[in-house]
């Protein structure tokens, strides 16, 4: 069968699709807005191909504009007044960083995006867990390999914060262990000393 005579590889509110396929692939981040934007499409399991008609894409290109342009333009706040924001928002370190979540540990489907983290951290990434790679490797292809392994974790927030508590709490970090020892043995034996002279 010839590219141009493929039919679209999506069912449309449960009808199979039979407009003829363009060059838009149905891929991972496409099924993800398609899943944000709660579309009533799905793929044909018994279809060879990925493609789709020109029609899905822009319907799914609209949905993904039209929300993003609400999200830009209006913020609700809890009295009910819009706050305007500005079109391009500064970035900044706190979101160029990703932040496990119990969303995003149990949800593969997470709205956190890795192909706008930097390529060095993603490779730091890589290279701290010792995740398999090729060289020559695409920072898209990169993306897509740390969020699969980012996302298998299983991270119990309660369970660590209150672990994180405790270690403050009971001086048993690392970083007060140094200065906590020394000057605490330090001071013990000037106590002892003098209370042996006495």
């Amino acid at each position: 069968m010839a590219g141009s005579e493929q039919v679209c590889c999506l069912f449309d509110k449960g009808k199979k699709c039979r407009r003829l396929a363009g060059n838009a692939s149905y891929n991972r981040r496409i099924q993800k807005l398609v899943f944000k934007h709660n579309l009533r499409l799905h793929l044909d399991k018994a279809s060879l191909h990925l493609y789709i008609c020109d029609h899905h894409k822009n319907l799914i290109q609209e949905s993904a504009k039209i929300r993003e342009r609400g999200k830009k333009n209006e913020v609700k706040t809890n009295g009910g007044d819009a706050v305007s924001l500005p079109a391009n928002p500064e970035p900044s370190a706190s979101n160029a960083v990703p932040r496990p979540s119990p969303s995003s540990a149990v949800d593969p489907m997470s709205p956190f995006d890795w192909a706008k983290v930097p390529l060095h951290i993603l490779k730091r990434y890589r290279s701290h867990f010792k995740l398999p790679h090729q060289p020559g490797i695409s920072k898209q292809h990169l993306a897509q390999i740390v969020s699969e392994h980012f996302n298998t974790w299983k991270v119990s927030e309660v369970e660590v914060l209150t672990y994180f508590v405790y270690m403050l709490k009971t001086n048993k970090n690392k970083l007060d262990r140094g200065s906590a020892s020394s000057s605490s043995s330090s001071r013990g034996g000037k106590h002892r000393k003098s209370r042996k002279t006495r």
